[in-house]
């Protein structure tokens, strides 16, 4: 008894933490997404490798076509955690999934000033990014990228 006991905690203790079955669950962020604020440009990509591996990439570009921003990404589970992972020129930020649903998922990293918290909102005209941390926020909406 104390077995079955121990082993519902932990499935329960899994699921309340935020942590999904498998990533295909997410497969609603596939895709290009594009967002423009001013003369800049973000377009965002996703494609699922594996069902424990999202990967994704992001770029920023002004009116001219230079780069302004560029970070390689990536949303992996390693057992019951998952993991978003972004790759920048200076730094490696991870964050843990802290909550999901069908159609939201909010990673979370403390330790990160800005930001610390990251959410995918999945809406009906695309994804809502929304960046929080050090008492700002800003909030994307991003279409899916025209042909």
């Amino acid at each position: 008894m104390i077995r079955v006991f121990s082993i519902l905690f932990f499935i329960s203790f899994g699921h309340l933490n935020g942590t999904a079955q498998t990533l295909s669950d997410y497969t609603w962020l596939e895709g290009e997404w594009t967002h423009v604020s001013g003369d800049q440009t973000t377009v965002e990509s996703w494609s699922l490798r594996n069902d424990t591996t999202l990967v994704g990439s992001s770029l920023t570009t002004n009116a001219s076509g230079a780069t302004v921003f560029e970070e390689a990404l990536k949303i992996q589970q390693h057992g019951t955690t998952v993991k978003y992972i972004a790759v920048l020129p200076t730094k490696i930020a991870e964050f843990v999934l802290k909550k999901h649903t069908k159609d939201l998922l909010v990673f979370e990293d403390p330790k990160n000033d800005f930001p610390s918290i990251i959410s995918y909102k999945r809406v009906k005209s695309g994804l809502e990014i929304k960046l929080e941390g050090s008492g700002k926020k800003e909030v994307m909406d991003f279409e899916p990228k025209k042909q």
